[in-house]
């Protein structure tokens, strides 16, 4: 490789096998850049040449000009890591020195990559590589990590690159490198063991077909291992993103708070900075996911409405216990057995409070999703009066209690401590309860919840009191405060538990109420 430093002296360094190209210190071939991803590419030998391959950069890699997903490259040709990224100029041994594509000026951060002669024949005049090819039509065989990029395919069966004479060299001929893993020492120690036994027998022809069997054998399981490995460590590092964004959005909710007593320009302009980055890295998340396929496990569309409304909740679908999907399916036939949701929406519409529900919530920037706690609470019914407790009687469609209506700015009217209804009582005034409704899950969504919508339905159901000092005994994170962790560690009310779960069933039903066999339209 050759590049200008920071001193503009020029070095060079040639690679004789695969390597990573990346912003991480352990590629290969690092490149420190803001276009440039920490495992950005990869370049492997395949058969007779050289190719690369994108490992889902945020920025891309483009071969000659041309951004590719993989694809072959020529004896002369040019990688760009990045868009206006870090400038690659690579040519095998003995190739004439290649010239950057018209337009691409070297900079500080260039390099040229010398590749080995692999026995491709010369580029013809005009011509610094060969067509792009789709990923899926290269043959990505061998079982040698240096050599092809880590999640790349498994080999198609009979290729040159898989044969076990290959596996019987990499085992057992050749030097046994000094960074070789455990499990090549452990298998070459092993395999000699049960050579110098069979010699003795003298069966050198069965000792010779269990040596290539067994290779072969201990090729497809380590290729199986590395692959669930790589898998394993994608949906690491997507949980690990998902809770960096909690993070923002806590952030943004005590910016939200703290705009709501001043409108200082200053704060306005911190919070619309972090609502940017938060959508950046939404939007990166989702195309994390789809890369590396980490909810292709499910084709249910069922299951998979079910991962969405967690989400949207403030839950990790990664993080989801099976056991919860199961229960969400029990709760949602639960509702199919009554007609209890079908008749709470239908007096929501018809009495106009979904429009007023849907737009307090997002004046408050909850999730619209918080539109089913109404329905567990009072099925829409603005006059609802629950049971005397010690707190006082609950009342209207949101069932405040008297305290809790008073510190959100509703007047509880004169006869507050009586099962009846009263017109000065602002818990029934749904409009104003709605307002005060929002402004008291924001509250618990922002401090003690950190963001996860299942455990504000918690928290609003057994009381501030119950939950919170329940939360504050765990630690202060999205990651280890949520609803999953609080089961595990807590025994809760059967009835806030059932409260919680009738609420996500509910919102998933209202995501998509034919596919879960409900004749309505999707009331949010």
């Amino acid at each position: 490789m050759r590049w200008a430093d920071a001193s503009r002296v020029s070095q060079e360094r040639r690679f004789t096998d695969g390597f990573l190209i990346g912003r991480s210190h352990q590629c290969e071939l690092c490149l420190v850049a803001d276009s440039v991803s920490r495992r950005h590419a990869a370049v492997f030998r395949e058969g007779p040449g050289w190719f690369v391959r994108d490992m889902g950069s945020a920025n891309g890699t483009f071969l000659d000009g041309e951004r590719i997903t993989a694809a072959p490259l020529g004896e002369q040709c040019t990688l760009r890591i990045g868009i206006d990224g870090p400038l690659l100029q690579v040519r095998q041994e003995g190739a004439d020195r290649v010239r950057a594509p018209l337009g691409v000026s070297p900079g500080a951060e260039d390099a040229t990559v010398i590749l080995p002669a692999l026995g491709r024949g010369a580029a013809t005049p005009g011509q610094g590589r060969q067509a792009p090819r789709a990923v899926s039509a290269i043959p990505l065989g061998g079982h040698r990590p240096p050599t092809k990029p880590p999640d790349a395919a498994p080999p198609p069966s009979g290729t040159a690159s898989a044969a076990p004479e290959r596996l019987v060299e990499r085992y057992l001929r050749e030097p046994l490198a000094a960074d070789a893993g455990e499990l090549t020492r452990a298998f070459r120690s092993a395999f000699h063991v049960e050579q110098r036994k069979l010699k003795r027998r003298s069966f050198l022809l069965l000792s010779g077909v269990i040596a290539l069997t067994t290779l072969a054998l201990a090729g497809s399981g380590l290729f199986l291992l590395r692959q669930q490995q790589q898998i394993e460590g994608a949906r690491r590092l997507a949980i690990d993103l998902f809770y960096d964004i909690k993070g923002i959005e806590l952030e943004l909710a005590r910016l939200h708070a703290r705009i709501g007593e001043s409108r200082d320009a200053a704060l306005l302009a911190e919070l619309e900075a972090n609502e940017a980055r938060l959508a950046a890295m939404s939007a990166r998340y989702d195309q994390y996911l789809e890369q590396n396929a980490l909810l292709a496990r499910s084709h249910d569309p069922k299951e998979l409405t079910i991962l969405r409304i967690a989400r949207l909740l403030g839950e990790c679908e990664l993080n989801m216990p099976d056991s919860f999907r199961d229960e969400v399916a029990n709760y949602i036939a639960r509702w199919k057995s009554t007609g209890r949701l079908q008749r709470a929406l239908a007096t929501a519409k018809s009495k106009g409070y979904v429009e007023i529900v849907r737009d307090a919530l997002a004046a408050n920037g909850l999730p619209p999703q918080f539109f089913y706690l109404a329905i567990q609470e009072s099925n829409f019914n603005e006059q609802a009066i629950g049971p005397p407790t010690r707190y006082g009687i609950a009342k209207g469609a949101w069932q405040f209690i008297p305290d809790t209506a008073a510190r959100f700015g509703l007047s509880v009217g004169p006869l507050a401590e009586e099962p009846v209804f009263d017109p000065e009582d602002q818990r029934f005034d749904f409009r104003a309860s709605t307002q005060a409704a929002a402004k008291y899950l924001r509250e618990i969504y922002n401090t003690d919840a950190q963001a996860s919508g299942l455990l504000v339905m918690a928290s609003y159901n057994w009381g501030e009191g119950n939950i919170i000092r329940r939360l504050r005994s765990m630690p202060e994170n999205p990651r280890e405060r949520n609803f999953w962790k609080l089961v595990e560690k807590y025994e809760i009310p059967a009835e806030t538990y059932d409260y919680v779960l009738s609420i996500f069933a509910a919102a998933v039903i209202g995501e998509k109420p034919h596919l879960f066999g409900f004749d309505f339209e999707k009331p949010i």
